[in-house]
């Protein structure tokens, strides 16, 4: 083998490498408002196409303190496909995330840019573990009624932070 073909190989492999550590297991979670988070749920599969599947994941906060929560969503090949982040969760307050808009709901936050997802997954991202979640699919049919069908979850799949 030539030295070219030995550095294309060589850079193909750490490449590919790289993509297998950036995903959903292997990806440590974002620092959320300056400190440190962790990972208090994952769920999946997430399905999105605009006006026709849409994901919608609530939480509460049960901590006695001000949090920050997000959510991450991952494509079918674990590569980020979306996030977005809420900094300042009071106590027994509550978010909505989801990947377009949702009529009356409250504290809502739209992800924005996400790709049609076909079996996406996700994880929401925490400063606390005093978190309590619940996800659905909105399914658009085409006669204009919704059906939402509810979304499974694995608790606290990583350790708190340590201080």
């Amino acid at each position: 083998m030539t030295i070219r073909i030995k550095f294309l190989l060589a850079t193909s492999m750490m490449l590919f490498a790289l993509q297998l550590q950036a995903g959903l297991l292997n990806s440590p979670p974002p620092a959320l408002a300056g400190g440190a988070s962790q990972v208090a749920y994952r769920l999946g599969p997430i399905y999105f196409s605009p006006n026709l599947y849409d994901t919608v994941v609530t939480c509460t906060n049960h901590d006695a303190v001000r949090v920050a929560v997000g959510l991450e969503l991952f494509d079918e090949r674990d590569a980020p496909a979306g996030s977005a982040f809420a900094t300042d969760v009071a106590p027994e307050g509550i978010v909505t995330f989801a990947t377009s808009n949702t009529p009356g709901k409250e504290n809502l936050i739209v992800l924005l840019n996400v790709p049609p997802l076909e079996h996406g997954k996700g994880r929401i991202v925490a400063t606390t573990a005093k978190l309590s979640c619940a996800a659905y699919h909105r399914i658009h049919s085409a006669d204009g009624t919704i059906d939402e069908q509810a979304l499974g979850f694995i608790k606290r799949i990583s350790n708190p932070p340590r201080n």
